[in-house]
């Protein structure tokens, strides 16, 4: 049985995470970097591509995983913005209405509609004060019916979020708006493996 004191650190810590990754999107970045890679790669590391050397953040990966998966949520439309390089933008838009999507990891963003189009703009902003030229697109996402996670009042955070496209528009300010309702993640049994005449 689990002792009081380790399920206060458990949720301290966890806490102390999901507000860093809120605060600081880079945070948020290198945690889901890894994520990913532990997840998509199947190559042994030395054998994986060199990247910029950020430090290991699998603990961290794995803690915030683990907090999220346990942590209390409700069932709230839920709105998620950003930009999004043009080979993404592109296979986003080549997903038709009916067809299902997972996001791995988590997605942070808002309950309201308005926020999530503020972040959008204050990005444009930023971006536009830096001089940065890479093309983006930036993309609204509505969530309905998501099982959310609330932080800081007015955020809100899916875990392994899954939902079917209901629909996807480009209004003439060149925002990609996307509709999704919410659906459980279907739970798949694994398959039989046969060696000779045993199957496991």
């Amino acid at each position: 049985m689990v002792d009081q004191e380790f399920e206060d650190v458990f949720a301290s810590s966890g806490q102390r995470l999901i507000r860093n990754i809120l605060f600081h999107p880079l945070m948020s970045d290198l945690l889901k970097r890894t994520l990913m890679e532990e997840e998509f790669t199947c190559l042994p590391l030395k054998n994986r591509p060199k990247r910029a050397n950020f430090g290991d953040f699998t603990n961290a990966a794995l803690l915030l995983c683990a907090v999220l998966d346990s942590s209390e949520t409700e069932e709230s439309d839920a709105w998620f913005s950003g930009p999004v390089g043009v080979h993404d933008h592109q296979q986003l838009m080549e997903m038709f209405a009916g067809s299902d999507i997972l996001f791995p990891g988590w997605i942070e963003g808002w309950y309201e509609e308005s926020d999530a189009r503020e972040y959008v703009t204050a990005l444009d902003a930023e971006r536009e004060a830096k001089g940065l030229k890479t093309p983006v697109n930036n993309v609204l996402i509505k969530f309905r019916g998501a099982k959310t996670i609330r932080a800081l009042e007015i955020r809100a955070i899916c875990y392994r979020p899954f939902g079917r496209i209901i629909s996807s528009q480009v209004t003439a300010e060149g925002l990609t708006i996307i509709e999704i309702q919410a659906h459980e993640l279907p739970e798949r049994a694994p398959e039989p493996i046969s060696v000779g005449e045993t199957e496991f």
